[in-house]
């Protein structure tokens, strides 16, 4: 986890997405959520949470790209990603709100 005040790399082609490692997050590892996406710091959000309310949230906030766990089987408990991850439904879920939430973003909405 990089935790130093500026970013390692700055490059055109390099994307910075926000992320806690702790698997899963909650809601008090987020308080320092960033309040606004942005090409200068973190373009998108790496989520550890259960649910799909924080991507949500981060495309809210201007994130452009959003890395989520996906699982066909949430049942198998052998493998932590497994309860933070989205099944088919809640990603395409996800998906379909994100895009909308976009889409008035863009109208300025």
């Amino acid at each position: 986890m990089w935790n130093k005040k500026t970013l390692p790399f700055a490059h055109k082609n390099i994307e910075y997405l926000w992320c806690v490692s702790k698997y899963p997050s909650f809601n008090e590892d987020l308080r320092r959520f960033p309040k606004k996406f942005s090409k200068e710091k973190f373009t998108g959000y790496s989520d550890h949470t259960i649910g799909i309310e924080t991507c949500l949230l981060a495309i809210s906030r201007g994130a452009k790209i959003i890395e989520k766990h996906f699982s066909l089987d949430k049942s198998d408990t052998t493998i932590r990603d497994h309860a933070l991850s989205a099944t088919p439904h809640e990603f395409r879920t996800m998906v379909d709100i994100g895009i909308e939430i976009s889409k008035k973003i863009k109208l300025g909405i």
